[in-house]
């Protein structure tokens, strides 16, 4: 996957609670409000209008889905997601977008 930082939605609140680590939050945090819909470009613009049209809701764009020139390693997680700006002066800050990794958690037991 392909991210434009600059069009990760982000509430107001967050950005002014953390303005140091709001993207990151927002990237890889626990509480997930969006909803991620992944298909063709075309299909998706349609989409996008019929749902302001109809709901008011916005569809936002915030990259695109690509095959690696190399392939795709599943054991290289730095492959599975390139962040970009389309911002002239913006830096894309360092960080280990983690997540919840829900392969690793260990199962629950009676009595946890």
């Amino acid at each position: 996957a392909s991210v434009d930082v600059d069009s990760v939605p982000m509430s107001l609140e967050l950005s002014q609670a953390y303005p140091d680590r709001a993207l990151e939050f927002a990237l890889s945090g626990g509480e997930d409000f969006e909803l991620l819909v992944i298909g063709d470009r075309a299909k998706i613009m349609s989409m996008r209008q019929s749902l302001d049209a109809k709901c008011g809701t916005q569809l936002t764009i915030i990259g695109e889905m690509f095959q690696p020139r190399g392939g795709w390693d599943a054991t290289d997680n730095s492959t599975l997601v390139q962040l970009y700006s389309t911002g002239l002066d913006r830096a894309i800050p360092s960080m280990d977008i983690t997540g919840w990794d829900h392969w690793s958690a260990r199962p629950a037991r009676r009595g946890d």
